[in-house]
């Protein structure tokens, strides 16, 4: 998969650190991040919990149709990969 981003249009001057407690979009994001980090981070019970990830898998930014390396970015190691180590990840599909 070939994604780049075009720091030409990234400002760093309108870029600053803000606790989430001070804006709502920031808590939003927040749950949504632990959400996907719950989804594919297996417990000390050897259990995950994708209940919301998958609820919020149908309105994660795509593009034609690809949320992979869009709308989703699994660092370092690529999904496939994490998939086959991780069988609590077999749900996740493109």
């Amino acid at each position: 998969m070939d994604v780049r981003i075009d720091w030409n249009v990234i400002a760093p001057e309108n870029v600053r650190a803000v606790n989430h407690d001070q804006l709502a979009g920031l808590q939003a994001a927040d749950a949504v991040a632990s959400s996907l980090y719950y989804a594919v981070t297996v417990n000390r019970y050897g259990e995950t919990e994708d209940k919301y990830a998958r609820l919020l898998l149908p309105t994660v930014y795509r593009h034609k149709e690809m949320r992979l390396g869009y709308g989703l970015k699994f660092w370092p190691e690529d999904l496939e990969k994490l998939k086959s180590a991780n069988p609590h990840l077999a749900w996740f599909a493109d």
